[in-house]
């Protein structure tokens, strides 16, 4: 798959003036990661999260070459972020209560031993919502997924096209539309997978913390760098809103 971002912003300046800018009360849970290696959720909602493991995430630069404004977490085992308090990651994303959408730039690798459905996803929240660099097999192309589940039976599976490249930036942007039934997944701007008529399998199995750089569902661990991570209550479509 062609490189989409090449490694800077190029989502072309007269399109974003063209596009209606997201309402303020939308942004829900906003992660800058900046300047922290425990990302802090600035809407303050409740989302703030630890970094843990082996070895600690690690302030790098971002997409523009900024010092300590994106956190690299390294993939081994035990390392990742979850959030700190004791309750639940938002429940918005179990799909039954609203719309939403999850925009965040990052550039990670494939799994080093690909085999299972459950390798490669850095972001996760329990068992019933991932996005994944997904590499099922060792001869298999790699994609960019994003699913979810009840915890038994899967629902939305977006699949985007063989040999996507992690090791740029992108930005990934995930919506569920509650209304319309229909979850999109956008790489750069760029609608790579959709499903209509899904949904039939809510409320997905989200019953737990939102997680970096690991996910409960197989207890894997990611090497990935992220940034800018962001849950609208609202379906956006990048062709219609300017999300940053």
């Amino acid at each position: 798959m062609q490189d989409l971002n090449s490694e800077k912003d190029n989502f072309p300046t007269l399109a974003r003036l063209l596009l209606a800018i997201v309402p303020a009360e939308a942004l829900i849970h906003y992660f800058p990661m900046n300047n922290t290696t425990s990302p802090v959720d600035v809407t303050q909602n409740g989302l703030d999260m630890n970094s843990y493991g082996t070895d600690m995430a690690v302030m790098v630069s971002d997409r523009f070459g900024i010092p300590d404004h994106a956190v690299y977490y390294d993939g081994a085992v035990g390392t990742g972020a979850t959030t700190q308090s004791a309750g639940n990651g938002n429940q918005i994303l179990n799909g039954s209560t609203s719309s939403y959408t999850i925009s965040f730039w990052a550039k990670g690798t494939y799994p080093s031993s690909p085999g299972g459905g459950s390798m490669g996803i850095f972001i996760a929240q329990g068992n019933g919502f991932g996005i994944q660099y997904y590499k099922n097999y060792p001869s298999s192309c790699g994609s960019l997924r994003a699913f979810t589940n009840n915890g038994g039976v899967g629902d939305v599976d977006l699949i985007g096209p063989c040999n996507f490249i992690p090791e740029a930036w992108h930005q990934i942007i995930f919506v569920w539309d509650l209304e319309q039934l229909t979850a999109s997944l956008y790489a750069d701007n760029i609608l790579i997978a959709q499903q209509s008529n899904a949904g039939g399998q809510r409320p997905w199995n989200v019953n737990a913390k939102l997680s970096f750089a690991y996910s409960s569902l197989g207890s894997n661990y990611v090497e990935v760098t992220i940034d800018e991570f962001k849950i609208y209550n609202m379906a956006l479509s990048p062709n219609r809103y300017w999300m940053p």
